[in-house]
């Protein structure tokens, strides 16, 4: 498990957006210069046959994202006021960055041989 305690998201831009009524599909493409992610983690598990166990802070920078969003949407009438709203059906993310960084104390328990 993980608890966030601090994200942030430096300048980011919309670069292009398109809806399709037809398929009321809806692309919005975008990039981020950066992305901070600090959490405290705790995981225990295996990678191949390596324990892979720990306990303490996480960060996770990634820089330079690029990337598109894509959502398909329901649109419905409300019954109570007749206007047409539209809801998330399905949604898709996909981006790629240039750099990502991760970095996990006390991973493997302070087992120096291991990390």
């Amino acid at each position: 498990g993980s608890k966030i305690i601090e994200s942030s998201v430096s300048e980011r831009k919309c670069v292009c957006s398109r809806f399709d009524s037809d398929s009321k599909s809806l692309d919005i493409g975008f990039t981020i210069d950066k992305v901070t992610v600090l959490a405290k983690y705790d995981i225990s598990g295996k990678v191949l046959v390596l324990p892979i166990t720990g306990t303490g802070d996480l960060n996770i920078t990634l820089d330079e994202l690029s990337g598109v969003y894509k959502v398909k949407l329901d649109v419905k009438k409300n019954e109570k006021d007749g206007k047409d709203y539209a809801q998330i059906n399905n949604s898709d993310f996909k981006f790629n960055t240039k750099r990502a960084y991760f970095q996990l104390d006390n991973l493997f328990n302070g087992d120096k041989a291991l990390g």
